[in-house]
């Protein structure tokens, strides 16, 4: 008859993985609460500039060269060209659409209208002429 032989319970497999487990957490907790909690920055040798302290003027702004663009620019035309009267928004001002930025005058323009007006009273005004009625057939 066979006899059933008992493992042990603290095997030397069971002990050693253990071990390797309480050293592992024990090693993420002290890595954990002694790590160096500063902030670190590395620079390049070669960027660094080591000088003496002087006292002087202290300038709040650093000059920079660039060129400026607008976000949105629109063209604008005119039906008909003309001279500027008046100035009503200066170049940079913020518009909406609506808004009168200037007034232009076309003199040919309005010699042009007076002139047709003046033909116009000249045909209504001139006794003989016949104003035709179209409609009808003769």
């Amino acid at each position: 008859m066979d006899k059933k032989i008992e493992k042990k319970f603290w095997n030397s497999k069971r002990v050693f993985f253990i071990i390797g487990g309480l050293l592992l957490v024990s090693l993420t907790l002290w890595a954990v609460v002694f790590r160096d909690k500063r902030s670190q920055l590395r620079v390049e040798s070669e960027k660094q500039t080591i000088s003496t302290v002087s006292q002087g003027a202290f300038n709040e702004f650093i000059p920079v060269n660039g060129t400026v663009i607008p976000i949105q620019s629109v063209q604008l035309d005119a039906v008909e060209g003309g001279s500027i009267e008046k100035i009503f928004k200066q170049s940079g001002d913020m518009v909406k659409a609506g808004d009168v930025i200037l007034q232009l005058s076309n003199t040919e323009l309005k010699l042009n209208v007076l002139t047709r007006e003046t033909a116009l009273y000249d045909q209504l005004n001139t006794p003989g002429l016949r104003v035709c009625n179209c409609n009808k057939t003769p």
